[in-house]
């Protein structure tokens, strides 16, 4: 897992336009598994509820 905290980065508005381009939102956070945006805490919270996040994460390789 990587957290990178754009406040506190030279660099942290130039990453959230980056994001923006490739998730299609600024805002944080962004959760991204195998390279794919599946949207931010409130959407991550229901892909746990649902039991499609574990899903995700073991498709992509991350958990076993």
């Amino acid at each position: 897992m990587t957290v990178i905290e754009l406040d506190t980065r030279d660099d942290g508005a130039a990453l959230q336009a980056a994001m923006a381009a490739k998730a299609g939102a600024r805002s944080v956070p962004q959760v991204f598994i195998g390279g794919k945006c599946i949207g931010g805490g409130d959407d991550t919270a229901r892909l746990h509820a649902t039991g499609d996040l574990e899903k995700l994460l073991k498709d992509a390789g991350a958990i076993a």
